[in-house]
């Protein structure tokens, strides 16, 4: 074994400990030097075992950026543990039901379809185009494709000086969050909950702040949230407004009267505004409802083929103002140079016969239509009649976003608790980014993925009914409030 070993185990150990301990990175002033004492630690390798290193006394310098980047999430450590657990089981034959996953659904069509796609570029020209740098705007074909295609199917006027392609939509996303916001010019999230990614947007020495939604209650079993109109009037300061649309978690679509406010709220600020349509229209294009797209200088609109069947290609693009993406272009060039280029080239076939709006069409949009309303019924039929549980009013969308209303309810237990028998939800309160208040009704959802069959979601929510109704029944309540027979705690159906 080699005796030079990596320092971004040492890096990870360090910070996590931290984390896990109760605390983020130490506060220090913004130029003040952190150092990491490693305390004789034994370092773990990938696979799980030990290091036998002297790290003793050893300390090491993290910036105040670098700090907050390293520093693992509350969300990304759940999916490490999710990762690992499944490693663990795969190795010992171990039987888990993933529901707390983002990829994509294994849709045979949609992956027949890029498979192909992808061995016709590679036998077209990927040697050459792999063995040269490409251009950090990106490749002009695929610039022109997007181009064309935005101006035939939305109706905007738009050439490749509006367009920058990057490594994924979410890697855009943080280039805004570095190149449009700071201390003083806050990242705002207008309508929480939303997707965790964005947590890294504050980089350290960007403030983040999220709006909590208003809650409506829509009937016995649903709800919805909604922009607090007030709340984003009353914003001030702002460098980047950002919302996904539809969201990560809830799949609800911002309605246009929301997206007016919420540029009302940039050009008081004089901010960016940042619409991540990863879940969107034109692809993959899984909400039933419509986000108003419009092209106005102050946004930026982030496009990915992640959720269309490709998210191992790491591809997405974004369309706004010349100057903007001018800066991002610039941003890319000085980080990772250019997005790949044989995704570039993969995405720039599907566009240029538009073979992508036939497979959404077909196959991606009415997948996950037809999940999402089996994944209503199936929550009726397998969760406790006896339970305050609701579910988030649908849009479309790759989730199922749970509420479970009750004053014992956790959603880190219940996430505990399915991990013992043997299925993983994500727990909801990692979606309240940079709320200024903790309301008890954050940590008690979760998101469920839709990207399972339909009979092993069905098994994963069997599982989710008696992790309620155990929690429920260890929790202290007052004698009035216990269930009078066993009959009332089955699902609804089973009376």
């Amino acid at each position: 074994m080699s005796k030079v070993e990596p320092f971004g185990w040492r890096c990870f150990i360090a910070v996590r400990s931290a984390t896990l301990t109760g605390s983020r990175a130490p506060q220090k002033r913004p130029h003040q030097r952190i150092l990491w004492p490693m305390a004789g630690k034994c370092l773990p390798r990938p696979d799980g075992s030990k290091r036998s290193g002297n790290s003793k006394g050893r300390s090491m310098f993290v910036s105040k950026e670098g700090a907050a980047l390293a520093s693992p999430n509350g969300l990304r450590t759940i999916m490490e543990d999710i990762a690992q657990t499944l490693h663990t089981a795969d190795q010992g034959n171990g039987n888990f039901v993933n529901l707390g996953i983002g990829n994509p659904a294994p849709i045979p069509e949609v992956t027949t379809y890029w498979r192909s796609l992808t061995q016709e570029v590679i036998d077209e020209n990927a040697t050459c185009k792999m063995g040269s740098y490409g251009a950090s705007r990106g490749e002009e074909a695929l610039l022109l494709e997007i181009a064309r295609f935005f101006r035939t199917h939305l109706d905007w006027d738009i050439g490749p000086e509006n367009i920058v392609v990057g490594p994924g939509s979410q890697f855009l996303c943080f280039a805004a969050g570095v190149l449009f916001a700071d201390c003083d010019h806050p990242i705002i999230l207008p309508r929480l909950p939303d997707y965790t990614g964005y947590d890294a947007l504050r980089a350290g020495r960007n403030a983040l702040r999220g709006i909590e939604p208003q809650v409506e209650i829509l009937d016995q079993r649903s709800f919805r949230y909604r922009l607090d109109e007030s709340a984003l009037a009353k914003i001030d300061r702002a460098g980047l407004f950002v919302a996904s649309t539809p969201s990560n978690p809830v799949s609800d679509v911002l309605d246009q009267r929301a997206l007016l406010l919420i540029l009302d709220a940039a050009k008081r600020t004089n901010a960016t505004v940042l619409l991540d349509h990863a879940y969107g229209l034109p692809f993959p294009a899984i909400a039933h409802g419509t986000t108003w797209m419009t092209l106005d200088p102050r946004v930026l609109h982030c496009f990915s083929l992640s959720k269309a069947g490709l998210p191992g290609a790491r591809l997405g693009f974004a369309i706004g103002d010349p100057d903007r993406i001018d800066a991002m272009t610039a941003f890319v060039s000085n980080t990772v140079l250019h997005a790949s280029r044989l995704s570039q080239d993969i995405a720039t076939a599907a566009l240029r016969d538009q073979s992508i709006l036939a497979l959404v069409r077909n196959n991606i949009s009415p997948h996950y239509r037809r999940a999402a309303v089996h994944a209503q019924r199936a929550a009726r039929d397998c969760l406790p009649a006896s339970i305050n549980w609701k579910t988030h009013a649908q849009d479309g969308g790759m989730f199922l976003w749970l509420w479970c209303d009750e004053p014992w309810s956790d959603d880190l237990e219940l996430y505990r608790m399915g991990k013992e028998r043997g299925v993983f939800f994500t727990p909801g309160r990692y979606f309240f980014l940079g709320s200024e208040q903790e309301h008890a009704w954050m940590k008690q959802c979760l998101r469920i993925s839709l990207n399972q069959p339909a009979e092993t979601l069905e098994h994963g929510l069997t599982i989710l009914a008696d992790c309620m109704r155990a929690l429920r029944d260890s929790a202290p309540r007052p004698a009035w409030d216990r269930p009078l027979s066993r009959t009332a705690d089955r699902g609804v159906h089973d009376a």
